[in-house]
């Protein structure tokens, strides 16, 4: 079995921005015990590339990103409803994630991560092509997980019920992925999305009420234009 596989089957998340290619050297992992087919040099191997022969036990080298970690507060009209909220940015590198109150628009919490699809590939291209080769439903599975971990954490750090609303915004790619639509399209000319519009999710996020925000075309997603309308940049005249 390939190494940085069985990794992922275990929730452990390595980044491998060449998608499996091995020239990254981003997956690396020390041997400590037992054997491993694949290049070892000064003791490491890239998961990607090693094949498990027997038992092993290996150690995973340190590795670190916070994301986003700082944001502008701007003053929006909302419509005021009880309860808790989750606003959800996801990038092809960072997943940000907001605990709001709905009733007054503030922002209690905050949570940047990176996105752990990483491990099939740093880039949007590589992602469409790890969906192409049958890594849809994980990577949609995987992306659904960190985004409930993370709403798990809000709730119990701030002994919250439930979250009545969460709004998603990210690029075409990483929508697609996370609701589960095949990708393949935005590859290749023309480049069409499946949906650009808004889309309601109906399951898989711990969430009463999930909408994903409507996006302009495969290359110019939600986040985009979200950042257009909150910032107010459209409003300028040249």
């Amino acid at each position: 079995d390939n190494l940085l596989e069985i990794l992922i089957e275990q929730g452990i998340f390595l980044p491998a921005s060449c998608g499996g290619k091995g020239i990254c050297n981003k997956c690396l992992v020390k041997i400590a015990e037992g054997e491993i087919k694949g290049e070892v040099k000064d003791g490491n191997v890239k998961s990607c590339r090693a094949e498990i022969i027997g038992d092993v036990k290996v150690e995973i080298l340190q590795w670190e990103g916070g994301g986003l970690s700082q944001f502008a507060i701007r003053d929006y009209t909302i419509d005021k409803r009880e309860g808790y909220g989750v606003a959800v940015d996801i990038g092809t590198t960072t997943i940000v994630l907001y605990l709001v109150n709905l009733a007054s628009g503030n922002i209690i919490d905050a949570k940047s991560e990176l996105n752990r699809q990483a491990v099939f590939g740093g880039d949007v291209l590589s992602r469409i092509r790890a969906a192409e080769e049958g890594k849809l439903a994980r990577l949609t599975e995987i992306v659904r997980n960190q985004i409930n971990s993370a709403i798990d954490k809000f709730l119990t750090k701030h002994t919250i019920k439930e979250i009545e609303k969460t709004v998603i915004s990210g690029n075409t790619t990483m929508l697609h992925l996370l609701y589960g639509a095949n990708p393949s399209p935005m590859g290749k000319a023309p480049f069409k999305a499946v949906f650009v519009d808004t889309t309601i999710l109906n399951e898989g996020i711990k969430s009463k009420e999930t909408i994903l925000l409507p996006s302009s075309s495969a290359y110019i997603g939600s986040d985009i234009v979200a950042g257009i309308l909150s910032s107010g940049m459209y409003r300028i005249v040249p």
